[in-house]
């Protein structure tokens, strides 16, 4: 028998986060799955394998206890209508899913996803398809 692994989602209200979470939880490979969230999700039927936790993103280090798992998926984004500012942006789409890879490798995560946007370059002038390819391109 295969050794049952944990997960880790972190932007689950998306379209690709809702249907990352969907295949998590219909998936026999994963165990358990924690999702990291802003606000609480009320599901209209739960999963007993699902546990949700709601956090302050702007106080990541304060949760790196949560940050655990085999593997972890950072579908994590905003636009700029929701971020108002290229900062706020920035912050949201870049550095809390390097600060998440960072703790998550720091609690021995075995693999780390993240998806950024098709046309992602960190050479574009594009301000969003740029933080996106930076994301893509940081070690």
């Amino acid at each position: 028998m295969r050794e049952r692994k944990t997960a880790l989602l972190v932007g689950t209200t998306g379209v690709v986060g809702s249907a990352c979470l969907n295949l998590l939880l219909k998936s026999d490979f994963d165990n358990r799955v924690t999702i990291l969230t802003r606000r609480e999700i009320n599901f209209s039927a739960p999963s007993p394998q699902l546990n949700q936790q709601v956090i302050d993103f702007t106080r990541i280090g304060d949760y790196q206890h949560l940050i655990q798992a085999d593997h972890i998926y950072c579908t994590l984004s905003t636009t700029m209508k929701i971020a108002k500012t290229k900062e706020n942006f920035y912050q949201v789409d870049f550095n809390y899913p390097l600060e998440i890879a960072k703790i998550g490798l720091q609690n021995s995560a075995k693999h780390y996803l993240v998806v950024t946007s098709m046309g992602a370059n960190s050479k574009s002038s594009i301000f969003y398809r740029r933080v996106k390819g930076e994301g893509r391109s940081t070690p």
